[in-house]
């Protein structure tokens, strides 16, 4: 299931109001993105890291379930988009426009999406990108099975130091979402 929380090992950024400064559980994320962290060029300027942790992704790692969902925003449901992919390519896909949907990802775009998942470097990212003084703000919640493990990411839309080989993961899912199916 992909989430934009990290779970089992993975964390994703929870841009609620105030950029994942307010939980609903009680939490306190205020500090998320207000830490130092000189160990990971990852991190966001001034934000702790600790890497989700694991190995470096090999070229031929097997690449299980995706999900993806939009968070935050003011009322802190996201738009109401979630994606999920199963190996095979088969999806579904939820958003307020059209309800759910069920399809099959053609070969070359499924290819690609496992390309993008490998170079992401999951296991190297922070699990929560946030920015700490925005408001009215998405986030992107990522989760990705890699060799029988799972990792999350949680990232805000406006999140300073968001790396590339993660924007490009996330506007794969953003395509899928919008991809006509057969």
């Amino acid at each position: 299931m992909v989430a934009l929380r990290l779970v089992a090992g993975v964390g994703l950024l929870v841009g609620v109001v105030g950029c994942g400064n307010d939980r609903s559980d009680g939490g306190d994320r205020s500090d998320a993105g207000d830490r130092s962290d000189a160990g990971n060029p990852d991190s966001a300027p001034g934000s702790a890291c600790e890497p989700l942790g694991g190995g470096l992704v090999a070229d031929g790692a097997t690449i299980g379930d995706i999900d993806y969902q939009v968070t935050g925003g003011f009322g802190g449901g996201g738009d109401g988009t979630s994606l999920q992919i199963k190996p095979d390519g088969t999806l579904t896909r939820t958003t307020n426009q059209r309800g759910t949907e069920q399809g099959q990802l053609d070969p070359a775009t499924l290819d690609d999406l496992v390309g993008k998942a490998r170079a992401a470097q999951f296991p190297t990212l922070c699990p929560i990108y946030s920015c700490s003084r925005c408001m009215d703000v998405y986030s992107y919640d990522v989760s990705v099975q890699i060799d029988g493990s799972t990792y999350r990411v949680e990232a805000s839309d406006a999140a300073p130091g968001l790396p590339d080989r993660l924007k490009a993961m996330i506007e794969a899912l953003q395509s899928i979402v919008n991809l006509p199916l057969p």
